[in-house]
């Protein structure tokens, strides 16, 4: 049974989000993630226990995304303390300084990518500071969507876009890019849920014009940081 403090935290839901957290008590976040069934509200559903209980957010990426670490071998992206750490604290609005090799832009492209599938037409935006660094963080979304089951791949998570910088989910009519600060397009016409600006310090060219473009494309209630190295 969910216990009534959880109750009312996930009144509105209906079935599938109750249904989820008691899956995932009775089974396991492995169990759940990986077995399965999935479909669209099943996601929707793992959506809004995120956002409910944020400990569900890193057990997803642990179970669901893999990544390469510096010695070129593919794990689970299981957070480490800074990005425990930046989970308690952060807010819909972020303005974050950090040291390097912390591991931050591995882990905002993950929690962003489980946030654009797991919710219904949702624009997620990353900037990196070069066309360079742009590729190296497609590249891991990249991974994200090939490690995830078959089941996701081949169902709900069935790509129609899949370019480079871009990809999109059709069942959910949500989307990822990953676009450089130098690109005079860069936001524009769109309406993004979720902004991350990488090592805007280091962006080319008029930089406070280039952000400005950015938060004006930001959607209500978006979630966003700006990220600058110490």
């Amino acid at each position: 049974m969910v216990d009534r403090g959880c109750s009312l935290v996930l009144g509105g839901w209906a079935a599938p989000a109750v249904a989820m957290e008691m899956r995932v008590r009775s089974g396991g976040m492995s169990k759940v993630f990986l077995n399965g069934p999935w479909d669209v509200e099943e996601l929707l559903a793992l959506g809004r226990l995120m956002e409910a209980r944020p400990e569900t957010l890193r057990a997803a990426a642990a179970v669901l995304l893999r990544v390469r670490d510096r010695e070129g071998v593919e794990r689970p992206l299981r957070a480490n303390a800074v990005q425990r750490a930046f989970e308690r604290e952060c807010g819909r609005q972020n303005i974050v300084l950090k040291a390097r090799q912390m591991g931050m832009t591995t882990w905002v492209a993950g929690r962003l990518f489980l946030k654009t599938i797991t919710a219904r037409g949702v624009m997620t935006v990353q900037v990196a500071q070069t066309r360079e660094a742009a590729e190296g963080i497609f590249r891991m979304v990249q991974r994200f969507w090939e490690c995830l089951p078959d089941e996701l791949r081949e169902g709900p998570l069935k790509r129609s876009i899949a370019n480079s910088g871009q990809m999109c989910f059709p069942a959910l009519d949500s989307e990822f890019r990953v676009v450089s600060a130098g690109d005079a397009n860069a936001g524009r016409g769109l309406t993004v849920q979720n902004l991350h600006c990488s090592e805007v310090s280091r962006w080319p060219g008029e930089a406070g014009a280039t952000l400005a473009g950015l938060r004006a494309a930001l959607a209500p209630g978006a979630e966003w940081g700006i990220w600058m190295l110490l």
